[in-house]
Parts: C-alpha cells; sequence; structure tokens
C-alpha cells in the first residue's frame, strides 16, 4: 500500500516551520510522515531528509511547499529529483507551484497531477510549442521563452510553464530542467484563466517572441 509523506525544511532553527507544516496537514499527511530538518538547502546531506528517502517505496506520494525547501543548489535538486521519481518510484507534489489539471500523453508513467486553484471559477487556457536551443550551451527551460495571453485587450495572464518528457510518461519542471544544445523539448504553458473567456466573443491575444497571436473561442 503506497504512503502519503510530507518534508519540511528551515534554513536555521530561528525559522519558523508553521506554514509547511499547515500546508502538509492541510493534504491530510500523517504526523508521523513528516520529516523536518533545519538547516541550509546547500546539499543533501541532511538527516531527516536521508532517513526518508531510506523509507520510500514505489508509488508512494511526497508532499513539499515549495521547490526550494526541497535543495538550493540546482544540479543538486535535479539529482535527487531522479532519484525520488526514477529510482525511488515515487511522485512529489509541490503545492506552491500553480496547478496543472492535464495528463501527459502516456498516464501510467509518474507525473505531477495540479488541479486548478478555483476551479468552480477558473479554467486553463493552455498552449503547447516546441522549443528548441540553438546555442552552444544549455540553457534553462524558463529562461528561453516568455509568453502571456491579454483578454479584452486589458486583462493580462502569464503562463505556468512545464516540460514534456521525452518519453511522453510525465511533465518535467521548467524551472529546474536544462535543454542540451540543438535539443528540442515540448513546452507546455498554462494560463489560469477565469472561464468566461470562453464565453464571451472577445479575442485573447498570445504574445510571444514579440508576436501577437489571437484566437476566439
Amino acid at each position: 500500500m503506497a504512503n502519503i509523506y510530507g518534508y519540511i525544511r528551515v534554513s536555521t532553527r530561528e525559522q519558523n516551520e508553521d506554514r509547511q507544516l499547515i500546508a502538509l496537514r492541510e493534504m491530510s499527511v500523517p504526523e508521523k510522515n513528516i520529516f523536518m530538518d533545519k538547516q541550509s538547502g546547500k546539499d543533501f546531506n541532511r538527516p531527516q531528509y536521508k532517513k526518508l528517502v531510506k523509507k520510500l517505496k514505489p508509488g508512494d506520494l511526497l508532499y513539499i511547499k515549495s521547490i526550494d525547501r526541497l535543495g538550493r543548489n540546482y544540479g543538486e535538486i535535479l539529482e535527487q529529483w531522479r532519484i525520488l521519481t526514477k529510482e525511488k518510484g515515487i511522485d512529489i507534489v509541490v503545492l506552491d507551484m500553480p496547478l496543472l489539471d492535464v495528463l501527459p500523453p502516456n498516464t501510467s508513467g509518474y507525473y505531477t497531477h495540479y488541479p486548478i486553484d478555483d476551479p468552480a471559477n477558473d479554467i486553463y487556457f493552455v498552449v503547447y510549442c516546441n522549443l528548441t536551443n540553438i546555442s552552444a550551451s544549455d540553457i534553462g527551460a524558463d529562461d528561453m521563452i516568455s509568453i502571456k495571453v491579454i483578454f479584452d485587450g486589458k486583462y493580462e495572464y502569464t503562463a505556468n510553464m512545464c516540460l514534456e518528457e521525452k518519453d511522453g510518461a510525465g511533465f518535467d519542471y521548467a524551472n529546474i530542467t536544462n535543454i542540451a544544445p540543438l535539443e528540442t523539448r515540448k513546452g507546455i504553458f498554462m494560463f489560469e484563466v477565469p472561464k468566461r473567456v470562453q464565453d464571451m466573443s472577445v479575442e485573447l491575444s498570445i504574445y510571444f517572441y514579440g508576436n501577437e497571436y489571437s484566437c476566439k473561442e
């Protein structure tokens, strides 16, 4: 049977962990399955984190409040993410990341599921595009493109971005993923917009790469 876990990290003993703890309790994480370290995120040499990783089994679910609670070192976050999702076979939910209700093409793999913040009033407007790195060095995916939509000429929304994994089995977080030289990845941009957007005959303008594109329901 899969278990639910939570991880909390604060940088010093003086910092308050209450916000993280409340968020995990709201997700019904059992108290005995919440692990907390009070030390820097510069590396993963943390006693409670190590204890947590040893307990994780395939199919388990791990909640963290935000990606920086996992760590601060970009390269080590990527490596730990690989270990947790690929080697340990668990799923991870980052609570502070805007949530996505779009499933990957092959849902037999592991993916992180994100519901819309306000499903009663909002929907997702989703834009897909291929991103190719034509430079000679790696580029962070979220540094490659800036995209926004404007509704009715005055209401502006910015995107939450992820990348489809190469095998189509899930998603990678854009803010911790590099795209290698000449590599092409499918970018997925999610705009949480009011439902009334789809009910009104007003154009929704998409701006990226300095160009404007319009669509109308």
